[in-house]
C-alpha cells in the first residue's frame, strides 16, 4: 500500500540565502584598505585561522545582521523550492541577533512560514528529508535522508557527500529525489541515487559509463 506525502527541506541562511563571509570581507577591505585586498579564498575553513582573514569576525554586529545582502537568485530559489517541498530554515546566529535574523527571513522570504524558522547550531537534531548547508560539519553530522553541501572556498576539502555548486544544481537534485518520494512503498528497496565518490582520476567516469550501459533505468544527473 502506498502513501503520498510532502518532502521537507531545511535551509541554512548564511552564505546560502544571505551573504556572510563575502559581505564581511567587503567591509574589512573598506575599513582597512588591505593591499592586496582580502579575498574570499583566504577563508579556506570556518573559524579563526590565525591569518589576516580573522578580522572579519569584528564585523558580526547588529548592523551587519540587519544589512546582509540577499544572494542573487535566492528569492526565486526559495519560491521554486517551496513548490517542490515544505521549506524550513535552521540558522546559527548569536542569541542577541536572533530576532533580527527572523525579521529578515520573514520579510525577504515570505514563502517560509514563521513557524518553520529554527534558530540552532545543532542541525544534527533536525528531522527533515533534505538539508542544504555550506557548513561541512553540519552536512557530515546531519540525520537528514539527503544532506547536501553547497560548495564554497571553506569546504573544498569535503569528500564523500552529495554536493552542488549552485541553486540550479540543487533544485535538479531535489527533483530527482522527489521522484522516489512522491509514492513511497514499504517494499521499495531500490536506491534512488547512486553517488560515485573518489578523487580526480580514480575512474568514476569509467564506472558511470559501465553502469549506464548495463542498467537502462539509471540516468546520469548533469550539473
Amino acid at each position: 500500500m502506498s502513501r503520498r506525502f510532502r518532502m521537507t527541506t531545511a535551509l541554512d541562511v548564511d552564505d546560502v540565502l544571505l551573504e556572510c563571509i563575502p559581505y564581511a570581507i567587503k567591509l574589512a577591505n573598506e575599513k582597512y584598505n588591505f593591499d592586496p585586498p582580502l579575498t574570499i579564498y583566504e577563508v579556506d575553513r570556518w573559524g579563526k585561522l590565525g591569518t589576516r582573514a580573522d578580522v572579519i569576525f569584528e564585523f558580526f554586529t547588529e548592523e551587519f545582521f540587519r544589512t546582509q545582502p540577499i544572494i542573487e537568485g535566492a528569492k526565486e530559489f526559495v519560491r521554486k523550492l517551496s513548490q517542490m517541498t515544505e521549506v524550513f530554515v535552521c540558522t546559527s546566529v548569536y542569541p542577541q541577533f536572533m530576532s533580527i535574523r527572523a525579521e529578515v527571513i520573514m520579510r525577504e522570504f515570505p514563502e517560509i512560514p514563521p513557524e518553520n524558522i529554527y534558530m540552532a547550531s545543532r542541525k544534527d537534531k533536525l528531522n527533515v528529508d533534505i538539508l542544504f548547508d555550506d557548513g561541512m560539519h553540519n552536512v557530515i553530522k546531519s540525520n537528514a535522508a539527503y544532506p547536501i553541501l553547497l560548495r564554497k572556498p571553506w569546504n573544498q576539502s569535503a569528500t564523500g557527500m552529495l554536493a552542488v555548486n549552485n541553486y540550479d544544481e540543487f533544485l535538479k537534485l531535489v527533483e530527482v529525489i522527489s521522484t522516489s518520494y512522491s509514492t513511497m512503498r514499504d517494499d521499495n528497496k531500490n536506491p534512488s541515487i547512486v553517488a560515485l565518490v573518489g578523487p580526480s582520476g580514480s575512474g568514476k567516469s569509467d564506472i558511470a559509463k559501465i553502469l549506464l550501459e548495463k542498467e537502462p533505468r539509471i540516468e546520469k544527473l548533469l550539473s
